[in-house]
């Protein structure tokens, strides 16, 4: 579609799905400049990666179920999409049901009543009614898109005033993030 070779699986949109034994026709490269990424860029996206969020005030989470979410650690399941990761790890009891559908940012970390956590990524719908432990801060979501299927992850709590200066942060470190 508009001369892609994407694929969208969930639309319908594109190439039918990869098999075993398809080939992939590649262009013809382009000539790239040799460059070195910062040591401090390529420490901020070390593994195991951390994730901080901002807690859902309305969530009606409690500080206990919070506080078993951060001291775990999860992996990205294979059942994760361009939608949301699924997060394998400690289950979150106590999620409760659904709750009324409200606005549902990138970065939303929802809690359904499985307790298996899911991380709302680039394809997520607008809205959602999983109940919510809070949100990816602007400045980590680049770092949460790098995850793949099987990196592990942690999540940290922080609040607003930290999510403002991490955000500055991230401007100052892309802005010498490579060198020449």
């Amino acid at each position: 579609m508009f001369g892609s070779a994407a694929a969208d699986l969930e639309a319908g949109l594109g190439a039918p799905p990869l098999r075993t034994g398809d080939a992939v026709e590649i262009g013809p490269g382009r000539p790239v400049l040799a460059r070195e990424a910062n040591p401090a860029l390529l420490r901020a996206y070390a593994s195991p990666f951390e994730l901080r969020f901002v807690a859902d005030e309305a969530s009606e989470m409690s500080a206990e179920l919070i506080a078993a979410f951060t001291s775990g650690a999860y992996r990205v399941s294979e059942r994760s999409n361009r939608m949301g990761y699924r997060l394998e790890g400690p289950a979150l009891a106590g999620t409760g049901g659904e709750r009324l559908s409200e606005p549902s940012p990138p970065g939303t970390i929802q809690a359904p009543p499985g307790g298996e956590p899911i991380l709302l990524m680039a394809d997520r719908p607008t809205v959602g009614g999983y109940r919510r432990l809070g949100c990816v801060i602007a400045a980590d979501l680049p770092k949460a898109g790098q995850l793949w299927i099987g990196h592990r992850v942690r999540f940290r709590v922080v609040r607003m005033a930290e999510a403002h200066a991490a955000l500055a942060d991230l401007a100052v470190l892309l802005e010498r993030a490579v060198m020449r």
